[in-house]
């Protein structure tokens, strides 16, 4: 039989309170913020895929981009090959 002094049970019993206070303070942050990492060793597979989510939408925003300048370029391509027509039809 083992026996755990007063003192050494207290203090276990309150260090694990303290752990208690630290993750609701954690939980209650992530609900306040609406982000539920904080950290990326909160959870690191979430995290991951979120930095390859944000790489994705950083690219298809640059493709947007690419392909509004293409558009442009075509419009105008347009609009000179049709004055070219109406002057050789002239």
């Amino acid at each position: 039989m083992t026996t755990v002094s007063t003192s050494a049970f207290y203090d276990r019993s309150a260090l694990a309170m303290g752990d208690l206070r630290a993750r609701a303070e954690a939980l209650q942050s992530s609900i306040g913020s609406g982000e539920r990492l904080a950290r990326s060793s909160d959870d690191p597979v979430a995290a991951s895929r979120l930095r390859g989510l944000m790489r994705a939408e950083g690219h298809a925003s640059i493709d947007t981009a690419n392909a509004n300048l293409a558009n442009a370029d075509l419009t105008l391509a347009d609009g000179a090959l049709s004055e070219i027509t109406d002057a050789i039809i002239r």
